[in-house]
């Protein structure tokens, strides 16, 4: 039953214009980030490439901060369309257990999340291979470190996000608990940002920061131009606590 359960949901959003839309998006930002001056999400200065190993993260994380906003309603209402269609009653006459139902709906949507997420890296695999891009200013294009880059820091993050969103959807049955809860995690990272110029916070900045951005910032934060151009995050110390 929970694959039955977990197959209808990952059918049930890839057929759905507005999840390709989401990945669209995705792809756009990252490609344009690395293809155009006009998009700045993270990025280099100095003698750091565009493309480093450390931009790609740090670009990756804000991407996925800002993009959870618009994908609120993905994972948190896979629980309320059942009541918002009343097809509850029906289904719930079933023999379905709850880990089934519960855990084939959010594991089907947390799949989901990361097939949308995955327009990040492809994007960032294509905008430097675009002819007008200064090539003075990237380094190769390493799709093993994108790779790297995006299951570690990116899948665990998508995966507490899910988490948070579903639960919300699951407990609270409401529309408004949904889409507000973004702007929450948005308010939690801008308070986590504020702990770490205090030297006594910045570890509990970096534990609690829900999109790992402050652990991140933390590890990173003494790293020499040579480590930023060719060494990746490793996932490890308060990278990993967080």
């Amino acid at each position: 039953m929970f694959g039955t359960v977990f197959r209808f949901e990952i059918r049930y959003h890839l057929t759905r214009p507005i999840t390709w839309f989401y990945f669209t998006i995705f792809l756009a930002l990252g490609f344009f980030f690395l293809a155009s001056d006009a998009v700045q999400i993270g990025g280099g200065a100095g003698q750091v490439k565009r493309n480093a190993p450390w931009v790609i993260a740090q670009s990756m994380l804000i991407l996925v901060a800002v993009g959870q906003v618009i994908l609120t309603g993905l994972v948190g209402t896979a629980v309320l369309r059942d009541y918002q269609y009343q097809t509850h009653e029906l289904l719930f006459t079933t023999p379905i257990t709850r880990f089934a139902y519960l855990g084939g709906r959010f594991a089907g949507a947390f799949v989901v999340m990361v097939i949308v997420h995955l327009g990040i890296p492809v994007g960032m695999a294509l905008g430097p291979l675009m002819p007008w891009v200064d090539q003075a200013k990237m380094g190769p294009v390493d799709l093993g470190i994108i790779g790297l880059q995006f299951m570690t820091l990116v899948v665990p993050t998508v995966f507490l996000l899910s988490a948070i969103f579903f639960a919300v959807g699951a407990l609270t049955r409401s529309l408004f608990a949904i889409y507000t809860q973004g702007i929450v995690l948005l308010v939690a990272w801008t308070v986590t940002s504020q702990m770490l110029s205090d030297v006594g916070n910045q570890r509990l900045a970096a534990l609690f920061d829900p999109f790992g951005i402050q652990a991140f910032d933390l590890m990173t934060r003494y790293w020499t131009v040579a480590e930023k151009n060719s060494l990746t995050v490793p996932l490890t110390g308060v990278v990993l606590e967080n």
